[in-house]
């Protein structure tokens, strides 16, 4: 017997299913950082490809077999090749007891969402140099002492980033945004209500912790 050649199940792929006869839920997205597969917009978490009655691969396997086809045909997941690490330096940064958030713009990666200033670290560049950099370049402003407050990590579907984590205060200046696409100041413990990605929730609970 001929085995059947499987594949990995591609962004384009499970598209072609959905776009040929079946009709995915609203709250599914698909693109960017989740690639092949479906995320609850709802709660941001991932709806898993298999081992679950709200996977992906359920959902395929119930319109295959709705239309007489083989469900062992869906393609398996191959394995995950290695992601590239990232390092990157944020600040929770303080004037007159509030403290800076940004928000990204609308498109794009975690588009829309709410942040610690900072930035990805160049090549060989120190985390500290780099963040300083990244808040003069990005919103405009000069700071005191940085303490760092620890690292933490995250796993995207493209890479791996971790960020180093400071507290410091703003010396003077307005914001100007270069990056961003809006600001506010509030108190530190405001920030986890906006909305944001789980790596700032990472490093938010680290810092105020």
């Amino acid at each position: 017997m001929t085995e059947r050649r499987r594949e990995a199940l591609t962004r384009r792929g499970l598209l072609r299913y959905f776009e040929e006869a079946f009709t995915p839920r609203e709250s599914w997205l698909l693109g960017m950082e989740f690639e092949a597969l479906g995320v609850d917009a709802a709660s941001g978490s991932r709806i898993p490809y298999g081992g679950s009655n709200a996977s992906v691969r359920s959902a395929l396997e119930s319109y295959l077999a709705r239309r007489g086809g083989d469900p062992e045909s869906i393609p398996l997941r191959t394995a995950k090749r290695a992601v590239p690490r990232v390092e990157a330096a944020a600040a929770l940064l303080v004037r007159g007891g509030r403290a800076l958030a940004v928000r990204r713009p609308p498109r794009g990666l975690m588009g829309g969402l709410w942040e610690l200033p900072g930035d990805d670290l160049a090549p060989r560049e120190a985390p500290a140099r780099a963040l300083r950099r990244a808040l003069r370049e990005r919103v405009g402003l000069d700071v005191g002492p940085l303490r760092k407050a620890g690292s933490v990590e995250h796993v995207f579907t493209h890479r791996r980033l971790r960020l180093h984590v400071y507290r410091c205060e703003a010396q003077g200046g307005r914001v100007r945004l270069a990056g961003p696409d809006a600001h506010r100041w509030l108190a530190p413990s405001g920030l986890a209500r906006l909305p944001q990605a789980s790596l700032t929730r990472k490093a938010l609970e680290l810092l105020l912790q």
